[in-house]
């Protein structure tokens, strides 16, 4: 029976908000200790692509200091390899005829909450209906989308097996990346989004009860608690940023769409304005 108990909680987290409910994660909830790691982040690259001038503006964005540390955090792909944080926004240099070649590159990261989350798997397929690797990759060939949750990397298969997501998907079980980016804990629903439409909160809650059970272990999915949401880089700087409020709080599709620089019509490139005067949070 206690199974059976487990993934309730992890369905029905983003509909309860009592502390008698929750506390049982933080049971469950493993934490790692890292000592924060200083990074020199190489300088902006020539040939920066531009960003759009027409997606919301941006949030507080995270200070150099706290990039420097986020960017040491641990994460890991679906067989359990480890890399750094970093490792998905960073400027990469090749070599070609024995020149080295510094690339620009834009970079979405997509923040899930717990692994069985019903909302965030629909959010994830709505994503994938409406952009595709192909698209991305129109105007600037190193555009990219990533997503992170906070569980277990042992469920990344089921998760990409059930949002039939093409992007790639890590895990950081610790949430000491969330921490530092500046994420919440919540469990309070908010408004249900566009992204959701059509879809009952009960259908939901049984999808994700199922999910606890046969995809190998209710505790796995994450903290019910831990909210995410999307940061975007360009050449290795996060240059815009939005942070869930509540469980059901990510970023529009249309929006996404334009934070990244596609057109909403059919993924054609949308990257006019210039990102130094709109990104910036907007001043009081």
């Amino acid at each position: 029976m206690a199974l059976a108990i487990g993934p309730v909680f992890q369905s029905l987290g983003h509909l309860i908000s009592s502390p008698a409910h929750t506390s049982i994660t933080a049971i469950f909830l493993k934490l790692h200790s890292h000592p924060p790691i200083q990074v020199k982040y190489k300088p902006t690259m020539s040939g920066l692509p531009k960003v759009p001038s027409t997606a919301a503006p941006s949030e507080n964005r995270p200070t150099a200091a706290d990039l420097a540390t986020a960017g040491q955090i641990p994460i890991f792909d679906a067989a359990g390899r480890e890399l750094p944080f970093h490792a998905l926004y960073e400027v990469k240099k090749t070599e070609d005829d024995g020149t080295v070649i510094e690339s620009s590159s834009i970079t979405m990261v997509v923040f899930i909450r717990h692994f069985y989350c019903s909302t965030c798997q629909a959010y994830i397929s709505a994503l994938t209906e409406s952009i595709t690797p192909q698209s991305l990759t129109i105007s600037v060939p190193r555009k990219k989308i990533f997503v992170v949750g906070c569980g277990s990397h042992t469920l990344i298969k089921n998760y990409i097996s059930e949002t039939r997501c093409p992007f790639p998907i890590y895990a950081e079980p610790t949430q000491r990346l969330h921490t530092i980016l500046g994420m919440s804990r919540t469990l309070a629903i908010g408004e249900k989004p566009k992204y959701l439409e059509g879809k009952g909160v009960l259908g939901m809650v049984k999808k994700g009860v199922a999910q606890g059970l046969t995809w190998g272990g209710a505790f796995k999915g994450g903290d019910i608690q831990q909210v995410g949401g999307e940061f975007l880089f360009v050449d290795g700087d996060c240059v815009w940023c939005h942070r869930m409020k509540t469980t059901r709080d990510h970023t529009e599709i249309g929006e996404f769409r334009k934070a990244i620089g596609i057109d909403d019509a059919h993924g054609t490139p949308n990257i006019i304005g210039d990102r130094s005067t709109f990104f910036d949070s907007p001043s009081p």
